[in-house]
């Protein structure tokens, strides 16, 4: 059971920083987008996170290929097979983070701040600076440059400079405008 989204082949990966990323700093492969467990987590059924899972993998396939709006189409597929509460399973971060790199290099930059925004109340979610760092991206983009800052700064705590290695200058530049680096 693929869906509409499962036309997708091949997958151009890269390595940055010793992660396998997607051109263009997609990072579907980066290690962040994992997150990591926790006692409270809830499991779902096997079939069910493979069902999931591949519908990440296919999105994964379309961002690394540019088409965006059916890498947003399967994270968003994704996200409708997880179980209320959508945020307290094993793979809700994956898929939010998902999510929101979908929109994020769609443009959409208000939606993805509500899925990165989505992914912070998940298991793992705070502490992942693939996280603070697409958020911070997000609203260096929209104009909120005191929310960038704040989340920019975050991720760079929780991963140093190592975090922006492959994406934009502009982002670690603005960051060091604010803080001492």
């Amino acid at each position: 059971m693929l869906g509409e989204c499962a036309e997708a082949k091949g997958n151009h990966l890269m390595e940055r920083g010793g992660y396998l990323i997607a051109p263009h700093t997609k990072s579907a492969t980066h290690p962040f987008r994992n997150g990591i467990l926790h006692e409270k987590v809830r499991l779902v059924n096997d079939k069910l996170a493979s069902e999931i899972q591949a519908k990440i993998d296919e999105g994964d396939t379309f961002l690394s290929e540019d088409r965006f709006a059916l890498a947003v189409k399967c994270y968003e597929q994704a996200a409708a097979l997880l179980p209320e509460p959508r945020n307290a399973h094993a793979i809700s971060l994956q898929v939010y983070l998902a999510l929101g790199e979908g929109y994020f290099f769609s443009g959409y930059y208000d939606q993805a701040l509500v899925a990165f925004q989505q992914a912070m109340k998940t298991s793992g979610g705070i502490e992942n600076p693939l996280t603070h760092l697409r958020m911070g991206q997000s609203y260096f983009e929209i104009g909120e440059l005191d929310s960038a800052a704040d989340s920019l700064t975050r991720s760079y705590a929780l991963d140093g400079r190592t975090i922006f290695d492959g994406e934009d200058e502009k982002y670690l530049s603005f960051l060091a405008s604010r803080i001492d680096l």
